[in-house]
C-alpha cells in the first residue's frame, strides 16, 4: 500500500488529495484485500489494451443505464461519452471534483446519484 499512496497514479490520485485520504486508503486496501489480483491483473491487461470499444453491442443494451464517474476519472472520461452516446436509454453524470473512485471519495453524491437514477427509472421506465 505504501507504493500505491506514493504513486496513487490516474485512477486514485484525487482520493490521495483529500483531506480525509487516510480513512480513504483504509477502504481502498479493504476493498484490495478482498480482491483477487491475478483477476485484477488479468483484466487490466486487456481492458488497456483492446481498441474496440464494441459499439455495435453497446446499441444493443435493453435496460436504462448510467454513466456514472467523477469529473477527474481522465481515464474514463472519453469512454463514458462513447457509452452515453452509444446505449440507447443512457443517463451521464459527471460528479464534479473527485476522480474515479467515486463511492469512496464522495459516497453521499455516490448514492444520491443512483438513487435518483432508480426513482426515474421506477416512475418512467427510462433512464432520463
Amino acid at each position: 500500500m505504501t507504493i500505491v499512496k506514493a504513486e496513487p497514479g490516474p485512477f486514485l490520485f484525487k482520493m490521495a488529495e483529500h483531506p480525509d485520504s487516510e480513512s480513504m486508503w483504509s477502504i481502498y486496501e479493504g476493498f484490495i484485500r478482498r480482491s483477487d489480483p491475478v483477476a485484477i491483473r488479468n483484466f487490466m491487461m486487456s481492458f488497456y489494451t483492446d481498441p474496440n470499444p464494441m459499439v455495435e453491442g453497446l446499441r444493443q443494451i435493453k435496460c436504462p443505464t448510467l454513466v456514472l464517474l467523477g469529473e477527474f476519472d481522465i481515464v474514463f472520461l472519453g469512454p463514458s461519452e462513447i457509452l452515453a452516446r452509444e446505449i440507447p436509454d443512457a443517463r451521464h453524470v459527471i460528479l464534479d471534483g473527485i476522480g474515479h473512485m467515486t463511492a469512496i471519495e464522495d459516497p453521499d453524491r455516490t448514492s444520491e446519484e443512483i438513487l435518483k437514477f432508480l426513482e426515474t427509472v421506477r416512475e418512467t421506465g427510462k433512464a432520463g
